[in-house]
């Protein structure tokens, strides 16, 4: 295999990028792939892009993005349990433990159980937890506005349309 020591033609984009990707798999593999590998491309830099946004946004603080998502969610949604939290935010059941423990350990939920079943409880915002919450969703909703104040809503609505397919697929 060829050591590439410069960038190739087009890398300078991430467009230019994406083109060249499937560009190389075009010339091991068929068409079909290489429209399948321009998509989950796309995917995974809009993945890292989406990740960016979120450290920007939220920049200088104590808490990692998995923590700041179960704070919205409680804050947007109200008391939930693990397996409610779980398909929110497709964490491991143990990576969700170790987030919901974080969380309860700097006092920002609590734990409630669940009437009629012992083993369950539910997770809510303390307090402290919902004025960093609300402090939270005010500065990303900002950044949200920001990023997308420029994008016409019928763009917006494709763009919305569109991931809820590749959900879907993804669901399946």
């Amino acid at each position: 295999m060829k050591r590439r020591t410069a960038a190739e033609p087009g890398l300078e984009s991430i467009e230019g990028f994406i083109e060249s990707v499937g560009n190389a798999w075009k010339k091991e593999f068929d068409a079909a792939d290489a429209r399948n590998v321009s998509l989950f491309t796309r995917m995974l830099i809009l993945s890292r892009m989406e990740t960016g946004f979120w450290t920007s946004a939220l920049g200088g603080s104590q808490r990692n993005a998995a923590e700041y998502y179960v704070l919205a969610i409680l804050y947007a949604l109200g008391p939930q349990t693990p397996g409610a939290l779980n398909i929110a935010q497709m964490q491991t059941s143990g990576g969700l433990t170790k987030t919901l423990v974080r969380l309860e350990n700097a006092g920002l939920i609590g734990r409630k159980p669940v009437p009629g079943d012992r083993r369950s409880f539910e997770a809510h915002l303390s307090p402290a937890g919902r004025k960093v919450a609300k402090r939270m969703m005010s500065r990303l909703r900002k950044a949200m506005r920001e990023k997308l104040e420029h994008l016409p809503e019928s763009k917006l609505k494709r763009a919305n349309q569109a991931l809820d397919d590749l959900i879907r697929i993804f669901v399946d």
